[in-house]
């Protein structure tokens, strides 16, 4: 990414008021698309909640609204709505993985302004 560009993320990151992501641009694009974070990446993903009693509390799909704007919910085929234990599961081993990896506290959550002022590397 070129300097300029992560100067511009950096400062936006940093300012005391954010009404938006620090990583969208004026037209709302992501500008760290390719190398976003986990929380993005999974953000929007149709998530299948179960209840303890489902007689009580049936399941329920819970989407990102701006996601499905023109499909409904209840028209998803299953194989495209993932378990929300599932996704915390993966979500979990995931961490552990990089944390092992980063010498990183597993469970520490490292705020996208200090990735894009520090430039702390996912790789």
């Amino acid at each position: 990414m070129p300097e300029s560009v992560r100067r511009e993320l950096a400062e936006r990151a940093t300012a005391e008021t954010q009404e938006m992501c620090p990583a969208l641009d004026a037209n709302g694009a992501c500008q760290v698309y390719e190398s976003r974070p986990l929380i993005c990446r999974s953000h929007g993903v149709p998530l299948r909640h179960r209840y303890p009693v489902p007689l009580v509390q049936p399941t329920r799909i819970d989407v990102c609204e701006k996601n499905f704007t023109e499909v409904s919910t209840n028209s998803l085929p299953p194989e495209d709505v993932m378990d929300q234990t599932s996704l915390m599961a993966e979500l979990a081993a995931l961490d552990v993985e990089f944390c092992d990896e980063h010498g990183l506290a597993q469970g520490e959550r490292i705020p996208l302004a200090r990735i894009l002022t520090e430039g702390v590397s996912a790789t």
